[in-house]
């Protein structure tokens, strides 16, 4: 029952119904520009929605597992400020994705106040919200979900490299018109996290908490954004999007390395 509760409160999430309607947009746009220019949808089917739907559960599932079986670690405060931003960023900016900007964006402004920098993270802390600077395992934490994002991003590349085929025409600088394809994919995985102290609990008292030595921990479902927005011209489609798929793998490796090399100097 309380892992129920905990899945219902990620469907609470505003992330979650705004990143929704945003494949719902992107899905509708690409259907009309279809039938306006070719007078038929080259793929009718909201494929971008049931992608956001089905991929994001069961990749979700495989990220908790790995999340959890690593103990990562998350502030409530950047929670929040994660959440926001990424919802900012998909309302303000409706022709790219940038996850990776704003997962980024928000461990600095979560960095900006840590005690130790402004009176903020103190006046959070006396409320029993944890804030603390960037390091140790912190850092680490952050490396990982990183990982997880950019491995996420060429998983759906590669399952889904036949999307993203539908031509678009674009003229160039004479005039002359070119065919280009893009690929946007958008999802929002419930990635399951630990929360330090029992501030959920003293909120919400039917939530769990479980203590490890003399600390203690909830677990929350963190909706994680991922996303993909590519165009490529003069190449098969396909192709590149394997291509890119491949450099995220590796670039989701060296995110993991440098984990490792920051915990072990921990």
């Amino acid at each position: 029952m309380q892992v129920w509760k905990i899945f219902e409160l990620f469907l609470l999430q505003p992330l979650l119904w705004v990143g929704l309607l945003r494949n719902y947009i992107v899905a509708k746009r690409r259907v009309n520009y279809e039938r306006h220019h070719f007078d038929s949808a080259i793929n009718a089917q909201l494929v971008e929605v049931r992608h956001f739907l089905m991929d994001g559960f069961l990749l979700g599932v495989l990220m908790t597992v790995i999340s959890l079986g690593l103990g990562l670690v998350v502030s409530p405060i950047w929670v929040v400020i994660y959440e926001t931003l990424a919802i900012i960023s998909l309302v303000i900016i409706p022709g790219a994705l940038v996850p990776v900007t704003i997962f980024g964006l928000s461990w600095l402004v979560y960095w900006l106040m840590s005690p130790q920098l402004t009176s903020v993270g103190g006046l959070l802390q006396r409320h029993g919200v944890v804030t603390t600077s960037m390091s140790g395992n912190l850092i680490v934490n952050g490396l990982i979900l990183l990982a997880i994002i950019i491995a996420t991003a060429a998983i759906i590349l590669r399952w889904h490299d036949h999307q993203g085929q539908s031509p678009q025409l674009q003229p160039d600088q004479r005039g002359k018109r070119l065919v280009r394809y893009q690929w946007q994919q958008l999802l929002v995985l419930p990635v399951g996290v630990l929360i330090p102290g029992d501030w959920i609990h003293t909120t919400l008292s039917w939530w769990p908490v479980f203590t490890v030595g003399e600390r203690s921990f909830s677990i929350l479902l963190l909706p994680l954004l991922v996303g993909i927005s590519a165009r490529v011209y003069k190449q098969l489609p396909q192709l590149a999007w394997r291509q890119l798929a491949s450099r995220l793998s590796w670039v989701a490796l060296v995110s993991v390395v440098l984990a490792v090399v920051a915990r072990l100097q921990c």
